[in-house]
């Protein structure tokens, strides 16, 4: 009734697109139209309707204003976050895969502070009530899941099953995910 559709952003200095494509296919699996910003493009449905770094704002707007989506996947990239913003205001989950200082020197960042200042806008944007999840393995985002989950719900993910950060937190009550012998686990409460 009010025009919101759940949307998903994803930032991070590697993994975007990956993550990007992975839920987009999963969510299209589960039966949902699915409107996703990659570097390589606008999708709907699977559908290539734009080709190019599609991750900034004018391309999420693009993608919201789709009658055909009802749900949004966007990449948000680091310089349509400097350049222009984003092109949404609220997020229902938001991820970041990582902060690495690939991007000193560029649209004035000198340091890795920089960089996590800008992607951190992801964490700030997630709706009351909506899920943040982070990189157990990031020292950086770790340490600001505190001050970044109030009001949200904090998912960490790692390759290590034994990362300290994410047992700490599943022993807490929270949720993570990890890989085990090939296979995507999870773990919740404790």
């Amino acid at each position: 009734h009010d025009g919101r559709i759940p949307l998903t952003a994803i930032t991070g200095t590697n993994g975007k697109t990956t993550v990007t494509r992975l839920l987009s296919y999963v969510l299209g699996k589960a039966g949902r139209k699915v409107g996703m910003t990659t570097t390589d493009g606008i999708f709907v449905n699977g559908v290539r309707v734009a080709r190019g770094d599609t991750t900034g704002p004018i391309s999420a707007r693009t993608v919201l204003a789709d009658p055909e989506v009802d749900t949004a996947v966007l990449e948000t990239a680091r310089g349509g976050i400097v350049k222009r913003g984003l092109g949404f205001d609220w997020c229902d989950v938001g991820v970041i895969t990582n902060v690495r200082e690939d991007h000193i020197g560029q649209d004035g960042i000198e340091c890795l502070e920089d960089i996590l200042h800008i992607k951190s806008l992801i964490a700030e944007r997630v709706r009351e009530g909506g899920t943040l999840i982070l990189n157990a393995e990031d020292e950086n985002l770790a340490k600001n899941a505190s001050v970044w989950g109030k009001n949200r719900e904090i998912v960490f993910f790692a390759l290590n099953p034994h990362e300290p950060v994410l047992l700490t937190h599943i022993q807490a009550g929270g949720t993570a995910y990890f890989e085990n012998s090939g296979w995507i686990c999870e773990a919740r409460s404790g």
